[in-house]
């Protein structure tokens, strides 16, 4: 064989030269199993009286050839006897990609893949490199390779052949190169990498301002790969899109809205998608040039402030295009973003439409309060409004008195609140019968209420009704407005339920508070189950105090209970389970009224207390304290001389029937109560908050 190594691109020539036989020998060729054809150099005479044959091949060869299997066959034909020898060639070559030139691999947004670009060559050891825009990658294939110089970020490295790509991003996508070498040679290839990745807005016109009967245009880009048709689209929930009509280019779209009017701004959406994760949805603004508008909320009309102080007015308009204020106060121009020693304002824009300005009146004085106006302006036109700046005083009375519903014995209102210096108010209904000249008065509660029921009102009657309200500053007059409701029939000469459906409410008052009112109801469910356990509890303790001996000691166990956590002060005469509680005025010096039942004769409820004064005298009490007949509250008071003033009573009195144990710095005031039994009712003088007491059966308590 010539050359010795051959190397792809060389020309090789193969000789084939057979031993003596007689008659000569025919030589054929074989390459890798298929016949191919040699030249005949002759015959020449051989050892024994017998010829050599010799025949030999050429031909060019590549890297394809490499470990080719050649044969040469020589046949004696009359003897019928064939003879043959096998060469494998060996072709040196530089290295051979199995990929494709630029083949293309798609890799979807946020994941990661590997690339196989292995080579083949002779001699086969091979050396890799990857780069991308003319810059290596980093080699994991050394773990001690470090990224030096400008490298590409390390979500691309290579380890040998292989390219590995992590969480890919749009921007790892293109030309990938890889190049190959070894003793014969170097060899290059590339790879081009299509990053997948969900459609995103690039581009688009966020708002458009034109007049009425104008055609607005809104312009939407979006980037996407793969691009599909109809990937922008656009929509407004509730529009009628009939009226549009959109030019779509290659990641473009113009929709066009004809002949708009105020009631068309609004917003429309860009929605771009071509298959891939979700939407991208993105807003534009569609506003229709209108003359301002004010809209200042009655609570902002009216701002109060004191003399030093300074006051916030505020100026609230909607309108297109901009708006600007102008402030005036006694005929006065302020002006707008003006600041002096006195005034200052400042303007912005809160929305697509609306526009705010707020004036500051700094050191207000006497001569500051009264009535300013805020004038909004643009290029279509203006409108004002005037807010008053007033002092701190009570409140005006609710106004828009409303019936909500009504029923036998009762009646539903709602109202607004009138204005109340920023302070918490407080609201008192007046109603009466029309015509009776008989009022009636409930306080509402919650106080920040703006529903109640009025309850216990006859039936198929017309009343009249009308509201005040109270602050901390003082208390409004009366409602000019009489608001009247006529209720109704019994139903089948049955109680219709106190307070109709709140159900009704919804009909005409769908700004009433509900879940206030179910509050309300749980609550007062909770407050009827209380009273229930309370009557079963007071039942239960009378029925065991009836059964001790008449007459026998009475035992009071004293507890660590503080009495401020066992008595709940109260201001009115109530009745609970049978008791009667004193209302106990309030006046400056505070009095604690400890009712007593001690004569143990007495059988009968006491109901009411009647004080008087009469005549005084003085005991020492200082041994007694230790009776078993004193109440809980009174024991271990540690004073010993009491001044009581007493009256007559029906019924004549022992020592053992006045109170056994008493503090000796208290004052009571001892008093007959009705109707039959006479009872110690003592007024004791203190310093304490006013409390009230519960008479019972048995005997008082400390409230």
């Amino acid at each position: 064989m010539k050359p010795r190594k051959p190397k792809a691109g060389d020309v090789v020539t193969l000789t084939c030269e057979t031993a003596s036989s007689n008659p000569e020998a025919t030589i054929l060729w074989w390459k890798d199993g298929e016949s191919i054809s040699g030249h005949h150099e002759g015959v020449v005479d051989s050892t024994y009286g017998g010829k050599s044959t010799r025949n030999r091949v050429r031909f060019n060869i590549t890297s394809a050839d490499d470990m080719s299997s050649y044969t040469c066959q020589a046949t004696n034909h009359l003897l019928r006897r064939t003879v043959h020898e096998i060469f494998v060639l060996r072709v040196l070559y530089k290295p051979e990609f199995l990929l494709t030139p630029a083949e293309r691999f798609d890799v979807m947004e946020g994941e990661s893949t590997v690339i196989n670009a292995t080579a083949r060559a002779n001699p086969p050891q091979i050396t890799y490199s990857w780069t991308r825009n003319g810059l290596p990658l980093l080699d994991m294939a050394d773990g001690s390779a470090r990224p030096s110089g400008a490298r590409y970020g390390h979500r691309a490295v290579y380890r040998g052949p292989l390219l590995e790509l992590n969480d890919v991003t749009r921007d790892d996508g293109g030309e990938y190169g890889c190049e190959a070498a070894n003793t014969e040679g170097v060899t290059w290839t590339s790879v081009n990498i299509n990053v997948i990745y969900p459609a995103r807005i690039t581009k688009l016109t966020r708002s458009t301002v034109v007049g009425s009967g104008e055609t607005a245009e809104f312009e939407c880009q979006a980037v996407a790969n793969p691009f599909v048709s109809r990937m922008i689209t656009w929509r407004r929930s509730g529009f009628d899109m009939s009226r549009t009509h959109e030019t779509v280019e290659r990641g473009k779209s113009v929709l066009s809205v004809v002949n708009v009017s105020r009631q068309d701004t609004g917003e429309f959406e860009c929605v771009a998608f071509n298959g891939i994760g979700s939407e991208a949805v993105q807003t534009a603004q569609l506003i229709v040039k209108f003359k301002p508008e004010v809209r200042l909320p009655h609570s902002f009309v009216d701002v109060a402030g004191e003399e030093g102080e300074a006051a916030r007015l505020m100026c609230l308009a909607e309108g297109a295009p901009a708006i600007s204020f102008v402030w005036s106060y006694n005929g006065g121009v302020i002006g707008d973003n003006f600041s002096s020693s006195k005034y200052a304002s400042q303007a912005a824009q809160l929305d697509d439409v609306t526009w705010e300005s707020v004036l500051f009146v700094k050191h207000l004085q006497a001569n500051d309060f009264g009535y300013y106006t805020c004038v909004a302006r643009n290029e279509l036109g203006h409108d004002h409004v005037k807010v008053k700046l007033r002092r701190r005083g009570p409140p005006d009375p609710p106004y828009n008195i409303r019936i909500v519903n009504t029923s036998a014995d009762s009646v539903v209102l709602s109202w607004t609140p009138g204005y109340s210096s920023g302070l918490p108010q407080q609201f008192r209904i007046r109603y009466e019968v029309t015509g009776s000249n008989d009022p009636k008065y409930t306080d509402v509660f919650p106080a920040n209420s703006t529903v109640f029921i009025v309850t216990g009102l006859e039936s198929e009657k017309e009343y009249s009704f009308s509201m005040s309200a109270r602050n901390m500053l003082g208390e409004s007059l009366y409602s000019r407005e009489n608001t009247r409701a006529i209720t109704q029939k019994w139903k089948d000469g049955h109680l219709a339920p106190t307070g109709a459906s709140l159900d009704a409410l919804s009909d005409g008052a769908a700004e009433l508070p509900k879940l206030l009112l179910v509050v309300v109801s749980v609550v007062g469910s909770l407050l009827l189950a209380l009273n229930v356990v309370l009557v079963i509890c007071f039942i239960k303790r009378r029925k065991s105090r009836h059964s001790q001996p008449r007459g026998s000691p009475k035992t009071l166990t004293q507890t660590t209970t503080p009495d401020s956590l066992m008595y709940t002060p109260s201001k009115y005469q109530q009745s609970i389970n049978g008791e009667a509680i004193c209302q106990v005025d309030d006046k400056d010096s505070y009095q604690e009224e400890i009712l007593m039942k001690e004569l143990f004769e007495a059988k009968k409820q006491v109901s009411e207390c009647i004080p008087g004064y009469q005549t005084t005298k003085s005991y020492d009490l200082s041994q007694s304290r230790k009776k078993d007949n004193c109440p809980d509250i009174l024991k271990n008071r540690g004073m010993d001389h009491v001044s009581l003033q007493s009256v007559p009573l029906s019924t004549t009195l022992s020592s053992s029937d006045v109170i056994t144990s008493l503090s000796d710095d208290s004052h009571y005031t001892r008093r007959v109560l009705l109707p039959d039994d006479p009872t110690l009712c003592h007024t004791r003088q203190t310093d304490s908050p006013p409390g009230s007491c519960i008479l019972g059966s048995v005997g008082s308590h400390l409230v």
